[in-house]
């Protein structure tokens, strides 16, 4: 072997060395299980037939657990049967149904129109809406969605482009900025064992500097990296085209294994949220502009809103960009009674708020365009519901919570448009060969009102949250938000309430124990409340039914508590289930009938002695005389002080 020979293997294996000790390590961490599993469904614990989301999928656009989530717990069957219509629903925080969560999602709200519009199939509705996160996070998620054999994608997101994991002008971004193709390397690499255990390093660093300094903020302040954001400027028009190119990769993926895909205009609070940040894009006398306004203030107090109009207008020409501006030119006008004006203020002062947590007109203007140009892409016009369903046409906080996020009431809406698209569209029918059979009967928006399963330990844990969130910046500058610890329960509901938010009871737990106390200071109605919305929020979940059932018992709603433990045993072999199917019959009279329930429940449970005793009546009366003696004898071996046994056995 020559000596260049020699040099060329020796500078191959210099070069070859990193590569090779990378595969070894990331090969090592895998079969030694470190990390986390990043995959975005995982089986589901309480029913293996289904699929539900991965809570640690968040790690691939966040350093550490826990900070974000998704809004609920929705599940879907491993095996898709062919009568069942699969949406899958992605978004940020107003997709998760913030501060609500849950049963007040507007996708809860799809799914009970639809399963009404589609009586003859099975609706899934897989709500992915997770706090925080823009149009990466969606895409990411959307192509894997595509893995399930969806009958549409629906999409409502655009309002967190810049501060959302991964945005332009948040903390979360990468090095590379506004460089999409690396970025979305990153994110290809995060999936890495390798790369898991080099952030944990610095996450846990992190950790300890936000604890030494008692960051408060919440995550909608620390998401923030740059506060001032000019319309039009280069960040702007780069994040606008990064938020096109992904949405464009899912429509494209969507279209080749044609899925429709529908899209949501964005909505937000134009009418009583004033501007965060106004920025001056010229060379202006901040001095003398400032004093203007403050005279233009004085005016509106003074009701002379046309000649603070007039003033603003002249004001405009100096700093044609300057949002505040515009709202109180919004706000004059509206005064004036010219609500067409002022909405077209209002709108400009969102689009020219330097701190971008509003999506601009632009991000509609994005999503509107792809719908006019391809078959398979639809759209749903939220905001012009919206503005039909406030004031003057002028969206503010009868529907709004502050700037995005809709109250009860305007997720119900949102929901209700939503459905109506899909159904007034045909969007099922939209893939190829599947006609779906609709129902022609309607029911009025109250009827729907009326099931939406939202209790007051969930009104509580959003006004909590709310109250935390407006406590401080960004709605009141230079001051540092409320934490939980501020906060002192003045009752049962809102201990539970707190604790729910401080993770120490989930979702379940919490209303679990509240329909465990209501019952205890006999308010039977709002316990059932309860556990209704358990049945709403896990649906798929045998012990929601039970539980459903076992407080229909207390209440000596024998019949209803049937039905409850019927689906129960549909779902899982339970023998409290059995024997309480079997009990109920036997009261009804339905001797014969309730006999298999009981055997069930004692094959299940054979320590069952109130079972035993119910078989051994049953079987009495329908005639089986020596089975009865046998089960009855059983019960008395067992338990020979069991209250009647004996009195039984005589008779």
């Amino acid at each position: 072997m020559t000596k260049n020979i020699k040099n060329w293997l020796f500078r191959l294996g210099v070069i070859a060395l990193p590569f090779i000790l990378i595969i070894f390590f990331e090969w090592s961490l895998r079969i030694t299980q470190f990390g986390a599993d990043l995959k975005l469904f995982v089986p589901y614990t309480d029913n293996p037939d289904f699929l539900i989301h991965n809570p640690d999928v968040s790690l691939r656009f966040f350093s550490r657990r826990g900070q974000t989530g998704f809004g609920g717990d929705d599940v879907f069957k491993r095996e898709k049967g062919t009568k069942t219509l699969r949406i899958f629903v992605l978004g940020g925080s107003t997709t998760a149904g913030f501060p609500f969560f849950f049963n007040a999602r507007f996708s809860s709200q799809i799914k009970v129109r639809l399963q009404d519009a589609y009586p003859g199939y099975n609706v899934e509705i897989v709500n992915l809406g997770m706090t925080a996160i823009n149009s990466y996070t969606v895409r990411d998620f959307a192509r894997e969605c595509l893995q399930y054999d969806p009958d549409l994608l629906l999409i409502y997101a655009g309002h967190n482009e810049f501060y959302g994991a991964y945005g332009s002008a948040s903390t979360q971004k990468t090095l590379f900025g506004t460089n999409r193709t690396l970025t979305l390397a990153v994110l290809q690499l995060k999936k890495l064992k390798l790369y898991q255990l080099v952030r944990s390093l610095i996450s846990s660093l992190q950790s300890i500097a936000m604890e030494k300094e008692g960051d408060s903020r919440t995550l909608m302040a620390r998401m923030v990296g740059e506060s001032t954001i000019p319309w039009g400027g280069d960040l702007y028009n780069q994040t606008m085209a990064i938020f096109k190119d992904n949405i464009e990769d899912i429509i494209h993926w969507t279209n080749a294994i044609d899925v429709p895909i529908l899209f949501g205009t964005l909505v937000s609070n134009i009418k009583d949220q004033k501007p965060f940040v106004s920025i001056h894009e010229n060379d202006v006398d901040e001095v003398s502009f400032d004093k203007q306004i403050i005279d233009i203030k004085e005016q509106m107090l003074e009701k002379e809103y046309k000649h603070a109009l007039d003033q603003l207008q002249k004001l405009m020409e100096q700093s044609p960009h300057y949002a505040l501006l515009y709202f109180y030119a919004g706000r004059c006008a509206q005064l004036l009674g010219d609500y067409e004006m002022a909405k077209d203020y209002y709108i400009k002062a969102r689009d020219f708020d330097g701190l971008r947590f509003r999506a601009s007109s632009d991000i509609n203007r994005i999503i509107a365009g792809f719908t006019h140009q391809l078959d398979h892409v639809y759209l749903a016009e939220i905001d012009s519901a919206f503005a039909a369903n406030s004031p003057h046409n002028l969206i503010g906080n009868e529907l709004m919570l502050e700037h995005l996020h809709p109250t009860i009431e305007g997720y119900f809406l949102m929901g209700k448009v939503f459905a109506e698209t899909i159904i007034n569209e045909n969007l099922f029918d939209k893939i190829g060969q599947r006609h779906t059979k609709r129902s022609t009967t309607t029911k009025t928006d109250d009827h729907y009102r009326r099931q939406i399963a939202i209790t007051p330990l969930d009104l509580r844990i959003a006004e909590y949250q709310m109250e935390t969130l407006l406590s401080g910046w960004p709605f009141i500058p230079n001051q540092q938000n409320k934490t939980l610890s501020d906060f002192k329960p003045a009752s049962k509901l809102e201990e539970i309430a707190l604790n729910t938010l401080k993770k120490k009871l989930n979702f379940w737990e919490a209303h679990l124990a509240m329909v465990d106390y209501y019952l205890e200071s006999q308010r039977g109605d709002d316990a059932l409340q309860e556990a209704n919305a358990l049945v709403a929020a896990f649906p798929h979940n045998f012990k929601s039914y039970k539980i459903l059932g076992k407080t229909l018992l207390e209440l000596e709603k024998h019949d209803r508590a049937l039905s409850a433990f019927m689906i129960v045993i549909e779902l899982q072999e339970d023998a409290f289930s059995y024997k309480w199917v079997g009990t109920i019959l036997l009261n009804k009279g339905q001797h014969k009938e309730a006999i298999p329930y009981l055997e069930k429940a004692l094959i299940l449970n054979p320590e069952d002695h109130q079972a035993l005793y119910n078989l051994s009546g049953a079987y009495h009366l329908v005639g089986h005389r020596e089975k009865a003696i046998e089960t009855l004898e059983k019960l008395i071996h067992d338990e020979p002080g069991f209250p009647n046994g004996q009195v039984l056995k005589v008779l």
